[in-house]
């Protein structure tokens, strides 16, 4: 993105406008990206705070022919995996369910509904989080944060066959971990 480069070389030329321009456009995607993996906001916000100190430390080895967001992205996943090793928690699922407000239909929700649908994220973030570390990622990036494999390899520094193999093993381990008990 020519935006990026931009703010980037304004970062890098000491001019604070770069580094904010570049903080408000990627806050909101790092820190929910974070939080879905770490399941804490106060942890998520400070890993947010750490990638970005991170990121903008290296800023001079970002290499502008690649994506900005997808070379902040691996920084804060990297970041929050070393994290949870050492801290060995659990990993937030990603959601099975559409956004909100991302289709037109409207429904009527009744009280029952709201808990069978909240039972029923639960058992799928359950379902996620019981991943292993090595397919949760992945999947995570993919479904949740809609990169392509490519982006994920990049993220991962992995072959872009092991990111294929590993959100389909994620999947068939979804599959039968909720076979009869979601739908």
């Amino acid at each position: 993105m020519l935006e990026d480069e931009h703010l980037v070389r304004e970062a890098l030329e000491g001019r604070e406008r770069g580094y904010r321009k570049l903080l408000e456009k990627y806050r909101g995607p790092v820190y929910s990206l974070i939080l879905r993996m770490v399941r804490n906001e106060e942890d998520a916000e400070d890993l947010a705070h750490e990638a970005f100190l991170r990121a903008f430390r290296s800023l001079q080895k970002f290499n502008p022919e690649f994506s900005f967001k997808n070379w902040l992205l691996k920084i804060a996943t990297n970041h929050t995996i070393d994290f949870l090793r050492k801290r060995d928690v659990n990993l937030l699922s990603l959601q099975d369910l559409p956004e909100e407000g991302s289709y037109l239909t409207v429904e009527v929700k009744t009280p029952e509904s709201e808990l069978e649908e909240s039972e029923r994220k639960n058992i799928i973030e359950d379902a996620i989080a019981s991943l292993p570390l090595l397919l949760r990622t992945p999947l995570l990036l993919r479904h949740r944060e809609g990169l392509t494999y490519e982006e994920i390899q990049e993220i991962l520094n992995i072959p872009l066959g092991t990111v294929k193999t590993r959100i389909h093993r994620a999947r068939e381990m979804l599959g039968k971990k909720l076979r009869g008990k979601v739908f």
